[in-house]
């Protein structure tokens, strides 16, 4: 059988995102596939160093050297010194930097220093900026053989911003939530490429990220791991070697465990292009799922989708003061209260089922709460739950708690509903702060706000800490994500776009509004995503879902929505004017 990804039966060397790569210059692959590099990606080596390069020469062509494509640390290690290479490890993280300057310190020393660090760890996951002495480097070099080599590199992949926009690719790997319903995103930067498969597997086998380590967890049992890589046949059908402590580990799982397990492989490698169908292997043997199946489909899993598979994606919205839904074309007022225009509301959050919604006042300062929402006529009335100064759009999670947020003058007060009675939840970073608007999650592993900050506002993500139950422990610190630029320091409104990625609001002092993609972990996200037009003109708030398939709306003054086209322009919604604070479930 023909396979499409590498066989690699040279010695292998893990790179960032966990990616195997050839530390020699041959790499063996079986026919028919490919080299790792993408059509259309130009080839790339450096010639290694050449003799009577100084010093400042080496240290250059060994920044060069770790850009190669197909990607390859050979060539770089020619620049170190004999004991260097062999104890070189750049598996341990990459520094990406935007420019590079490298002058000479004495006769034995050369300085480099790389502008705006940022790190990914030994899997490829973001950590964000790092440190300014990550950027510093003071290398040593001696003479072996007339030559001038390197002899105490750093022991990670350095690589410029370009290198990683045009040869890493964002993926998804995939843990599921502490109560075991829903599939959780954690986001890797693997090199484009026939190995990415491996790459993917491998991080995943890893265990999740260091933001992610306490919210989520895996099916896959310890000490699992990948039998050299993963092979794709030309039929679509991947084949995923494993093997673990003792060889039935696997086999040996309860069905609804390896069930779960199957689902994280299928949610990691659909986004491969060109794997339809898995199969995993014990030894020479395929694993027989629940079902009885020794191969699945790569689309299999979906009840656990991080979207949440039970979510409605109707559009809810106040028209003329009553509480409406959309579905396709057509609108009418929901039942009970809300849709009958009794109570005026400055905005509301729908149950991702449908089936509850609450209600902020008019006056922003009572929360009501319909338990009922579909129940018609015979729904009792909305019950007011909370008084307060000033409440946020509130939100739901898929465990169906409701979550809302108080900005009071003296600090903003996070809540959230445990058995009927308003619970407070301390977030730092967002607790007591200035908050403008805030989301929560759909699977409830994460809030997001967006908080008037010293020196500008600032999107704050914090993770959440959950039991199986769905009770939470607590709030991890928040932190700030996205790079947002220094003139657009008035930020109104923050949505999610997919489970990992948000757009976010903002208006530039020259009263122009622009729509800002960030990510939830901080990182870059996908290069290739283009930004909205700015608008222009009063511009009230954003719509959108962590399905992707939905789409995103633009809210302008008086109720008009203007929906991002796919060429990223905002085009007529085709909704009539006049749907006010229009919001998805959750």
């Amino acid at each position: 059988m023909r396979a499409r990804v590498l066989a690699l039966v040279s010695c292998l060397l893990l790179l960032a995102g966990c990616g195997m790569l050839p530390t020699s210059g041959v790499v063996h692959h079986t026919a028919g596939s490919g080299d790792g590099v993408e059509e259309g990606d130009a080839r790339f080596s450096a010639p290694g160093p050449a003799d009577g390069d100084d010093p400042v020469a080496i240290v250059n062509g060994f920044l060069q050297a770790m850009t190669a494509n197909p990607a390859t640390t050979s060539v770089a290690r020619s620049y170190l010194s004999r004991d260097a290479r062999g104890s070189w490890n750049p598996t341990r993280g990459t520094v990406v930097y935007s420019t590079a300057s490298v002058t000479q310190r004495g006769s034995q020393q050369v300085r480099a220093r790389l502008a705006d660090p940022r790190l990914l760890d030994s899997r490829g996951s973001w950590l964000g900026s790092a440190p300014a002495a990550a950027g510093r480097l003071s290398l040593q070099v001696v003479r072996e053989d007339g030559q001038w080599r390197i002899t105490d590199p750093p022991d990670e992949l350095l690589v410029p911003d370009w290198f990683l926009d045009q040869r890493y690719q964002p993926y998804n790997l995939y843990y599921f939530d502490p109560s075991e319903q829903t599939l959780v995103p954690d986001r890797v930067y693997v090199p484009r490429g026939e190995q990415a498969p491996s790459q993917l597997v491998r991080a995943l086998l890893n265990g999740p990220g260091p933001g992610l380590s306490t919210r989520v967890r895996t099916e896959f049992p310890p000490q699992t791991q990948l039998n050299l890589s993963v092979v794709v046949a030309d039929d679509g059908t991947a084949e995923i070697p494993l093997s673990g402590p003792s060889g039935d580990h696997l086999a040996s799982l309860p069905s609804a465990k390896l069930s779960r397990a199957a689902a994280q492989l299928a949610w990691t490698l659909r986004q491969v292009p060109g794997v339809s169908r898995l199969r995993i292997t014990v030894g020479d043997t395929a694993i027989t799922l629940p079902d009885g199946r020794r191969d699945f489909s790569a689309q299999s899993g979906n009840r656990y989708a991080p979207t949440v598979a039970t979510a409605r994606s109707a559009l809810y919205g106040l028209r003329k003061g009553r509480l409406v839904v959309r579905t396709g074309t057509t609108e009418q007022p929901v039942a009970g209260a809300f849709g009958t225009g009794a109570f005026v509301l400055r905005s509301f959050a729908v149950r991702l089922d449908g089936g509850a919604v609450a209600g902020v006042s008019g006056n922003g300062r009572m929360l009501y709460v319909s338990r009922r929402l579909g129940a018609g006529a015979d729904a009792p009335p909305p019950s007011r739950v909370y008084a307060g100064a000033d409440l946020l759009r509130p939100g739901y999670d898929m465990f169906g708690t409701l979550w809302w947020v108080d900005d009071a003058s003296s600090g903003a007060r996070v809540y959230r509903m445990v058995d009927g009675t308003p619970t407070p939840v301390r977030v730092p970073g967002v607790s007591g702060a200035k908050v403008k608007s805030f989301t929560i999650s759909r699977d409830g592993t994460s809030l997001v706000a967006v908080v008037d900050a010293t020196g500008g506002d600032q999107v704050i993500a914090a993770g959440l800490e959950r039991t199986a139950d769905g009770d939470v422990v607590g709030a991890l610190p928040g932190r700030s994500i996205g790079n947002v630029p220094d003139d657009l320091d008035d930020l109104r409104d923050v949505v999610w776009r997919s489970p990992n990625d948000l757009a976010v609001l903002g208006r530039l002092p020259n009263g122009v509004f622009e729509v800002l993609f960030v990510s939830l972990d901080g990182s870059p996200g996908d290069p290739r995503a283009v930004p909205p037009d700015t608008r222009r003109g009063e511009v009230t708030g954003l719509v959108g879902a962590p399905d992707s398939t939905l789409p995103l709306y633009l809210v302008l003054s008086g109720g008009q929505l203007l929906r991002l086209d796919d060429s990223s322009r905002w085009a007529a919604s085709g909704i009539p004017k006049g749907l006010v604070d229009p919001a998805y479930v959750g």
